[in-house]
């Protein structure tokens, strides 16, 4: 059998890593009819959170929703809570791969209450 030296699972170990970086940081994908998923509930929180990240929480729901950069879109916090906090609110998230399978944050391409679109991504 055929040892290797350090430095070999070395390099491997810097090789895996740089791969994983990739797919860690490469960005949320556009979203299409084919790639959101609605999921109703009752918002309990809303708040800024990363870099003018606007996060919303549900009763009862432990994933994190997130509008990217909301508040450079012209959403405002004071609004959201509303028209939104303690109300049944439609989220659309974006389904794709994640490396992370514990992440519960999820990226929102769409926000309505009632017939409302509050907030929406362009949907291919």
């Amino acid at each position: 059998m055929k040892k290797y030296s350090g430095k070999t699972y070395a390099i491997a170990l810097v090789i895996i890593l740089i791969i994983y970086s990739f797919w860690y940081l490469r960005p949320v994908p556009k979203p299409t009819k084919e790639n959101i998923i609605p999921v109703l509930g009752q918002v309990v929180r809303i708040y800024e959170s990363g870099e003018k990240d606007i996060s919303i929480e549900l009763k009862n729901d432990s994933r994190h929703f997130y509008i990217n950069r909301g508040l450079e879109q012209g959403l405002s916090l004071k609004v959201l809570n509303n028209k939104l906090m303690h109300k049944q609110a439609k989220l659309y998230y974006i389904n794709y791969w994640q490396p992370l399978p514990e992440s519960d944050t999820r990226h929102l391409a769409k926000v309505e209450i009632s017939d409302e679109i509050l907030f929406s991504e362009k949907i291919n």
